[in-house]
């Protein structure tokens, strides 16, 4: 079994957990909204799943070990976003995001000042317009 098959299996066991067990636990409907709070996370963990199952699918040569550095980066990451979500309630989306998306530039060290733009500012803002303001819905 290759590296790539274990983490396509990975993907799959997190995307049904979502569907299985946290989204339904913790989406709440409420009348009067078009749209079904559990809508985009649904087809988010869908789409997780469904690319495990394509990576398991279509993987075909061997993948090499993640190196210390990398496994490092991997544990960095995901730190930062276990404090990045604590900090929300706190501190507010937006605020967070522009440092959570800041720090994640600095680890996988980009340098194109166009990306760096759009993922510390433009992702940020883009995602919370799109609850906001045309969904209706707060973001903390």
């Amino acid at each position: 079994m290759t590296t790539e098959r274990i983490l396509g299996g990975i993907a799959i066991a997190f995307g049904g957990l979502l569907l299985f067990e946290i989204i339904p636990d913790n989406a709440r409907s409420i009348e009067g909204l078009i749209v079904d709070p559990s809508t985009f996370p649904n087809m988010a963990a869908f789409l997780i799943a469904g690319l495990g199952i394509i990576q398991i699918v279509a993987s075909k040569q061997r993948m090499p070990l993640p190196t210390a550095r990398e496994f490092w980066r991997v544990l960095m990451i995901a730190a930062l976003t276990a404090v990045a979500v604590l900090a929300l309630g706190e501190v507010g989306y937006l605020a967070t995001m522009f440092v959570f998306m800041a720090l994640i530039i600095v680890i996988v060290h980009e340098r194109r000042p166009v990306w760096m733009a759009t993922v510390i500012v433009g992702m940020p803002v883009v995602v919370w317009a799109f609850f906001e303001v045309l969904l209706k819905r707060p973001l903390p």
